[in-house]
């Protein structure tokens, strides 16, 4: 079937949609007032009354397209039965390109609908991927509201939602399945991305303190179509991507997705290369399979930051260097070699119409090589004046010095899950049941990389004037030794049930139970002297946990366009979530964390906008901290705690046949150390905690100015913010930013030339966080991208 002409979506759009709000319920008069007061979008009374002739046909022409797309077909001689519509129009698109609205997710363990999930989530479509040109995980991420960067000590750029961390737990997956390692993500077999926010260890186990962040991949269906994007740029860039898909037979289906990415970007080189090959066969039968590679090589080099400017008593300053934010002051030779190769495997097994068993199977292994210079000012006695750097004597002449920050290591890992789902009606109610297992086994190492003797590696010095100076050594003397590893193995097991009680409430439950075992083996780490708590080599310390995870949820939905919920979760976080323990944390029991959560999601009467909103609470009540009071400072206790509130809310959809729109947006204005040592680093009690700035938004919108012609532009905010684990009494920084985008693009056929700008005003910001430095953001960027699609 020959895929259909993108003039003739427009027109298919322009003809069905409208956007006035539901009425709201009384019962939540707050969250009906903000929608009411900022998000409700509507029409004059007689345009809602207005139905197009064609609505019926169209409506059916989307749903058989979307049944092309997923590949499910209706059994020989059996009666038709269409996908689940809530209302006229509120179809999920035929494929995250047409949309930056989505009403379902599979990041709640199997298919669901987003109304009827009790917690906040964020879907980025592909469509609002492919606008904006997000080629990697955290430039997508910055597009939902809530989240923060760390530019780590190692460059592990964590990343914080709600001002907890994500990936140092290892709460980012691929297809519901855990993605634990650090390694630089790509967008390019990416169907969407779906973040889930606050405590949800019943679905996922341990981690997701903050959330967690589920990348969905694309699958096979049963349509010949293909796609090849290239796109060139400011800093020599060109990135290739192909999305092949072909339909081998009545219900198999080949997709292959590849691409291709150089560039350099401020001093710093990309040279990355992927490939996803996936089989599906019995696409809408009982038995479904299908069996994928993924392969990701990134060949990079590694911006490691900028030290913090301190402010001078006559220029003053914000803690940022008032220079181009594309110079680069690294070493030549520094480099992050980072990848994945996985095989997957997965079997539907669809049990009858209302229920279905999913087991899924990976085998992956991860692979880091990095050797980074963390850049600091040279001591006043190195500076031409001979005075300490601030803002007053900083100049072109300012020394730098470059240390050395290496990271090596890798990981294997295997999981099993099988996730079973089903409608039942038992003891005169309707339920909705989600139970599974899993299972996983992961290897780590870590090597030191040491200087052989006789060998000079010492780099040299550079100065704020002169960047890209092009020095270099020789990273490849370094010799290689394997000096610690992590052995872990999880289990669990979890149900829930999704109770219909009354026409308009649903009952949420949720348990599960994990188990996880870890051992840490000092191979060679030499103890260090200012830290009580290392481990002497060759030696070997284990640990084992088990605990319950829950949650909890009302749901209260009056009309099929709103859906009004108030839920509440539990997850926790080991001492081996990190891959290490220390003589102190391996006697500590797991942190523990809850959320608590109102919140609502509204669909116009078209289905063409999402709004949703929430209000959230979230604690960690059990944090591991030194104690401060003994004698011995390795003596961990559970005495932490913090906690943070605020509000959300996100837009999506169409507002008119012509106009676009994607918001998101996060105001925490209550984060608190409520509980803390203060000792081995701990942010001081009473203190707001770091990287929880007080609002961050994102937004998007396009504008179809005629059939051929389309605008975008957008704008990404973040409130000032600090970074994490300041020494007392420090004042450092990070100053609020706004950053624009537009984008231009033009249809011709089956070809789409798109123009995008980055950075409109070249601004100089802090993007990524740290105590010692930060990563300024993306200077003003120029794209160019061609997409043919046949």
């Amino acid at each position: 079937m020959k895929r259909p002409r993108r003039m003739a979506r427009f027109r298919r759009d322009a003809r069905a949609s409208r956007t006035s709000i539901a009425p709201l319920s009384s019962l939540t008069t707050l969250i009906a007032g903000l929608g009411a007061a900022g998000f409700a979008v509507a029409q004059p009374a007689g345009a809602e009354r207005t139905q197009p002739p064609a609505a019926e046909s169209v409506q059916a022409a989307d749903e058989q397209r979307q049944r092309e797309a997923t590949g499910v077909r209706p059994a020989a001689g059996a009666e038709t039965v269409l996908p689940a519509v809530r209302a006229q129009g509120t179809a999920e698109p035929p494929a995250g390109k047409e949309s930056l609205r989505a009403t379902t997710t599979t990041i709640g363990k199997g298919q669901q609908e987003l109304r009827d999930i009790p917690q906040s989530i964020t879907v980025v479509t592909e469509r609002l991927i492919d606008d904006r040109n997000l080629d990697t995980l955290k430039e997508a991420l910055k597009n939902t509201a809530g989240i923060s960067f760390q530019a780590a000590e190692g460059a592990e750029e964590d990343i914080r939602l709600r001002g907890f961390s994500l990936q140092s737990t290892g709460d980012i997956f691929i297809d519901g399945m855990r993605d634990p390692a650090f390694y630089e993500r790509d967008s390019f077999d990416w169907d969407r991305l779906e973040v889930l926010r606050g405590s949800a260890s019943m679905l996922f186990g341990r981690g997701s303190t903050g959330g967690a962040v589920n990348q969905v991949t694309k699958r096979p269906v049963l349509v010949d179509r293909n796609e090849v994007a290239v796109t060139v740029g400011s800093g020599s860039f060109v990135r290739t991507l192909g999305d092949f898909n072909l339909k081998t037979g009545e219900n198999a289906a080949l997709r292959l997705n590849a691409m291709v990415n150089r560039a350099d970007l401020s001093g710093v080189d990309i040279d990355k290369y992927g490939i996803a090959p996936k089989f599906r066969w019995g696409i809408g039968t009982r038995n479904e399979f299908e069996v994928g590679l993924y392969h990701l090589k990134n060949d990079n080099g590694i911006h490691y930051g900028l030290p913090w400017l301190t402010p001078g008593p006559n220029r003053g300053g914000d803690y940022l260097w008032p220079t181009d934010p594309e110079n680069y002051y690294g070493m030549a030779s520094d480099y992050a070699k980072t990848g994945t190769t996985q095989g997957n495997f997965t079997h539907l097994w669809r049990i009858d119409t209302d229920a279905e068993l999913r087991t899924a199977v990976r085998v992956a292994r991860y692979e880091r090589d990095q050797r980074a210079s963390a850049i600091r000012f040279a001591n006043a006695t190195l500076q031409p004046d001979r005075l300490a750097v601030t803002s007053d004597t900083f100049s072109d002449a300012t020394v730098l010095t470059r240390g050395t920050n290496n990271k090596i290591m890798n990981m294997d890992t295997r999981y099993l899950q099988s996730d079973y789902s089903g409608k039942h009606q038992w003891w005169g109610l309707k339920h909705s049941v989600q139970s599974g297992v899993d299972l996983a086994d992961e290897d780590f190492e870590n090597f030191a990389a040491t200087v052989p003797a006789g060998v000079s590696l010492t780099k040299p010095t550079t100065t704020v004037g002169t960047p890209d100076d092009g020095a270099k050594i020789a990273e490849s003397l370094r010799q290689l030794s394997r000096n610690r590893t992590f052995d872990a193995q999880a289990f669990g097991v979890y149900v829930q049930d999704l109770v219909q009680v009354a026409p308009a409430w649903k009952l949420l439950g949720g348990l599960r139970w994990d188990r996880f075992e870890g051992e840490y083996h000092n191979i060679s780490v030499a103890a260090a002297g200012n830290n009580p708590c290392s481990v002497t080599p060759a030696t070997r310390i284990s640990r084992t946990d088990s605990l319950l995870s829950n949650r909890f949820g009302v749901l209260y939905q009056p009309t099929r366009h709103q859906s009004y919920h108030l839920s509440y979760g539990t997850s926790f976080n080991t001492s081996g979530d990190t891959y290490q323990y220390d003589a102190g944390n391996a006697k500590v029991d797991p942190e523990k964390s809850r959320n608590i959560e109102l919140g609502a999601k509204l669909d116009s009467e078209s289905g063409r906008l999402t709004t949703r909103f929430a209000l959230f609470h979230s604690t960690k009540y059990n944090e591991r901290n030194r104690d401060a009071d003994t004698v011995n400072a390795c003596n961990y206790v559970l005495s932490g705690k913090r906690h943070a509130a605020g509000l959300e809310f996100d837009v999506a959809g169409r507002i008119t046949p012509l106009w676009e729109v994607f918001v998101s947006y996060s105001w925490i204005p209550i984060a608190k150390v409520d509980e803390s040592s203060g000792a081995g680093g701990a942010e001081p009690e009473g203190s707001r905690p770091g990287l929880t700035p007080r609002h961050t938004a994102s937004l998007w919108t396009t504008y179809r100015l005629a059939p051929q012609w389309r605008l975008g532009g957008g704008l990404t905010a973040r409130s000032k913010d600090k970074p994490v684990g300041l020494a007392a009494g420090s004042r450092i920084e990070a100053p609020s930013f706004v950053t624009a985008d537009l984008m231009a693009e033009y249809t011709m056929n089956d070809i789409i030339f798109r123009f995008n700008l980055f950075n409109v005003t070249d601004k100089h910001y802090a993007d990524f966080l740290y105590r010692g430095h930060y990563i300024p953001g993306r200077p003003r960027t120029l794209q160019a991208t061609v997409t043919y699609t046949f």
